[in-house]
């Protein structure tokens, strides 16, 4: 059996409608906001985005302060991908241990899986951690559990999860139906990439 580490936003919660509303209310005065340039974004590395909007690194955790606050303010609004609840069910059901590693507030988290009846399918909510400290962290869960990184999966929708993965040498599945759309995640040379949640049991296999 494998340890799947999961990402939150994206990955099994739809929070993109609050990123977008985030995005547009504190972007920077000129900054395209459209439909269009939304989806140019999610074909961009965070950093890349950061740069083409004009971010700079001294107000990113603003930024992810008040998209966590959001997120807090509308929990009861967000839903999981379809089909991702059936797929997390059946991965517990199959005996794997299931982690979360998110920068999304704990209590955010707990919520949304109390709402939405996936509480009992996580051992452990790994939270409020660093937009870019994702690599760290999960070495800090392979210390915690004891567990080599070919024993664990990293299930995440953006480039930088992809590269954290990378970084401390555990496989990567990367989404397609979040925050990075599949050209951003093709261009990062992400290894197994999936359109739709079922497909996450066929790549982790039994």
């Amino acid at each position: 059996m494998a340890t799947l580490i999961f990402d939150f936003d994206g990955t099994l919660a739809d929070t993109f409608f609050i990123s977008v509303d985030v995005f547009r209310k504190l972007a920077p005065k000129g900054t395209a906001t459209h439909d269009k340039e939304i989806e140019i974004l999610r074909g961009m590395s965070a950093r890349a985005v950061f740069k083409r909007i004009g971010v700079k690194w001294w107000q990113v955790p603003l930024i992810v302060y008040y998209a966590r606050r959001e997120v807090r303010m509308q929990i009861d609004d967000i839903k999981p991908f379809p089909g991702i609840k059936q797929v997390v069910h059946t991965l517990h059901g199959r005996g794997h241990t299931l982690l979360i590693l998110s920068t999304n507030k704990k209590a955010n988290i707990k919520r949304f899986l109390s709402n939405t009846g996936m509480d009992a399918y996580f051992d452990h909510v790994y939270a409020d951690i660093g937009l870019f400290a994702k690599a760290r962290n999960l070495r800090k869960i392979m210390r915690e559990h004891k567990l080599g990184s070919s024993e664990c999966y990293y299930v995440g929708d953006e480039v930088r999860d992809f590269e954290a993965s990378e970084q401390v040498g555990m496989r990567c599945i990367s989404v397609a139906w979040g925050y990075n759309n599949a050209k951003a995640l093709r261009a990062s040379h992400a290894k197994t990439i999936i359109m739709e949640p079922k497909a996450l049991l066929t790549a982790i296999g039994k």
